[in-house]
């Protein structure tokens, strides 16, 4: 096993271990740097975060991605992001579809109301 030795500057940052504390060499996550434990938290941050839609560790899925069109924007998983897309777009393919059926068929809409009118004033 190698001997790992501290650096006294930071790789990031570029601060001195007296500013920011101990300086390690940080090997997780193919990093291979000198780095404060500030920096280190960014770098591994995310490795770490978790989807808060399917509560699974968003790198494996494809990391963190931000959804919507308008702020607030979701935070979820690159999987989560294409499924809520799919559903979106399956509904507003339902929409389309029933606009589409109700303007093709206006014709049997207003005759049907027609009736519906007349057969109500000869009931009464």
């Amino acid at each position: 096993m190698p001997i790992e030795f501290e650096s006294n500057i930071c790789a990031r940052c570029h601060k001195s271990d007296n500013e920011v504390g101990k300086i390690k060499l940080r090997k997780e996550h193919k990093i291979n740097k000198y780095l404060c434990s500030k920096c280190f938290e960014k770098a591994e941050k995310p490795y770490t975060a978790i989807c808060p839609k399917c509560k699974r560790v968003a790198h494996e899925y494809g990391g963190m991605s931000a959804y919507g069109e308008r702020p607030p924007f979701e935070d979820m998983c690159v999987e989560c992001v294409e499924k809520k897309e799919k559903r979106v777009a399956k509904r507003n393919a339902l929409k389309l579809k029933i606009k589409n059926f109700l303007i093709k068929n206006w014709r049997f809409w207003i005759g049907t109301a027609i009736a519906l009118i007349v057969g109500f004033g000869l009931l009464s």
